[in-house]
């Protein structure tokens, strides 16, 4: 599902390293691909809801409450997984983005320029442009702004989707817990504390790895650097 480094290097190992433009149209195109996956996991799960769950309704009695819970829990565990499956698709298209905008300013240096050194440094430069904003300093230290990322991201189309995901697979895990505790009397509260616990867990998960795309304006380490820059397949045409 995933490309490593080394079947990207080994894919683009001849594109020339002038020819920007063409690494800009594939850049664009794995860039819209993430968003294509995502699009069709959604889908994919929205489907397989719009069978399961009303399906489970209309046989009632027919089927024993533990059963149904099973089924309404595995469904709403494996719509968990995909939730954490597009977060991974969220940081790679925001890698990806990022990529672009690099790109697009490499094309104006010389073929010369196009070292290691000032490709990064570009890279750094536009990560900082668009995410420094979510950075703030105090007492000389800085920290990230959660307030300003999760205000500045919270409405796009890549956060709505997720949560529409995200409350969805919480939703049918709580139920599915609901149905297998039909005996307990605290099973309404139980299960609606587990939704809403599994729905913050995923979002907890999905602003810290979108953290983690910015997190080198923070720290400043090398590490944190690589985090997002490794996933910038079409820049690695520099020899080191």
């Amino acid at each position: 599902m995933f490309r490593n480094t080394e079947l990207y290097r080994a894919k683009y190992k001849d594109v020339p390293a002038q020819d920007l433009g063409r690494l800009y149209e594939l850049a664009c195109s794995e860039l819209a691909l993430q968003q294509d996956k995502r699009d069709y996991i959604i889908k994919s799960y929205i489907l397989l809801i719009s069978v399961i769950v009303p399906l489970i309704i209309s046989l009632g009695d027919k089927v024993k409450s533990v059963h149904s819970g099973a089924i309404l829990l595995a469904v709403g565990l494996t719509g968990y997984v995909f939730s954490l499956i597009i977060i991974r698709y969220r940081t790679y298209k925001e890698s990806y983005w990022i990529t672009c905008i690099v790109l697009s300013q490499l094309i104006n240096l010389e073929p010369g320029s196009l070292t290691k050194q000032n490709i990064q440094a570009m890279y750094y430069k536009c990560l900082k442009k668009k995410w420094m904003k979510c950075v703030k300093e105090k007492n000389g230290k800085k920290k990230v702004n959660y307030r300003h990322l999760v205000r500045s991201t919270f409405f796009s189309a890549e956060t709505l989707l997720f949560i529409v995901m995200a409350f969805f697979s919480s939703v049918i895990s709580g139920l599915g817990l609901d149905f297998l505790m039909a005996g307990c009397r605290l099973g309404i509260i139980l299960s609606f504390a587990a939704s809403l616990m599994l729905f913050a867990l995923l979002l907890v998960r999905y602003y810290t790895n979108l953290k983690d795309v910015f997190r080198v304006l923070v720290d400043g380490r090398n590490d944190s650097f690589n985090i997002p820059f490794s996933k910038a397949w079409f820049l690695h045409f520099y020899k080191d």
